[in-house]
């Protein structure tokens, strides 16, 4: 009997563990992908993108951290190749992206672990700032302060594939995803990589999902105008509770008013 339970309690972590990581999942909803908002340290508009990170197990996941841990990209000449000829083309690395980066969770102060709640009993989605584009810039940027010196985290026209590791106490998740990105606030699209190495699809696709994420920019972009771009009697700047509310935190630094900083 007692050689029975050593054998459980040995193996019974291992299950949990894999059981835990089978329920936890990083994924795009169409409602919380993409914020625009004023950073007020840079005094610019930026376009915010956001993966939600769903906790469907019975467990809290416990001081869970997210990473970027590898960044490729396509060739440029891919976009120029017949279909054919595309069957042979891979994603090649981003040599000067070196190693893992840190993200941070939307609506937390700094860069801190933080638990994700078992959607059993948190409703309101989890958010993890992904990555962001100031309005006017041509290149996207990872959503993290912490990297060394030497590291890329800033990235020009193209079309990269991001792998997100999220991990947490007893378990860690990753994903990888697709970024279509032409150098235009309103032209940034991301989906989940379904598309392993089929390069043929993933092209013919890049219309449909660059389509869709326009129109959910658009959206974005309507919220800002209509909630976060009031102004009061003495100032043109625009009030900057709205950022609060939705990013938490600037690229740079907090967005908060002015006044609220004096008082």
């Amino acid at each position: 009997m007692s050689y029975f339970l050593w054998i459980i309690d040995k193996i019974a972590p291992y299950f949990l563990r894999r059981y835990s990581e089978s329920k936890f999942n990083m994924i795009l909803e169409d409602d919380q992908i993409f914020d625009i908002a004023w950073d007020v340290a840079q005094r610019k508009e930026g376009l915010f993108v956001h993966l939600v990170v769903r906790n469907d197990g019975s467990l809290d996941a416990e001081n869970a951290l997210g990473f970027v841990i590898d960044v490729e990209k396509l060739p440029k000449i891919v976009l120029k190749l017949s279909d054919k000829e595309l069957a042979d083309q891979r994603f090649e690395e981003c040599k000067k992206f070196r190693n893992p980066v840190q993200l941070k969770w939307s609506h937390e102060e700094g860069y801190k672990p933080k638990t994700v709640y078992s959607a059993k009993l948190e409703k309101r989605p989890t958010r993890l700032d992904l990555c962001y584009v100031f309005r006017g810039e041509n290149e996207f940027h990872l959503f993290t302060p912490h990297y060394p010196q030497g590291q890329i985290v800033q990235f020009g026209p193209g079309v990269y594939r991001l792998t997100v590791l999220v991990k947490w106490t007893g378990g860690k998740k990753t994903k990888k995803f697709i970024i279509y990105w032409e150098g235009n606030l309103k032209e940034f699209g991301i989906t989940e990589d379904v598309y392993g190495n089929d390069i043929r699809y993933l092209i013919r696709e890049k219309k449909v999902v660059l389509s869709k994420c326009k129109d959910l920019i658009s959206e974005a972009d309507s919220r800002y105008q209509e909630t976060f771009l009031q102004t009061d009697s003495t100032s043109t700047e625009p009030v900057q509770w709205g950022p609060i509310e939705t990013l938490g935190t600037s690229v740079t630094g907090s967005h908060v008013r002015d006044e609220e900083k004096a008082g």
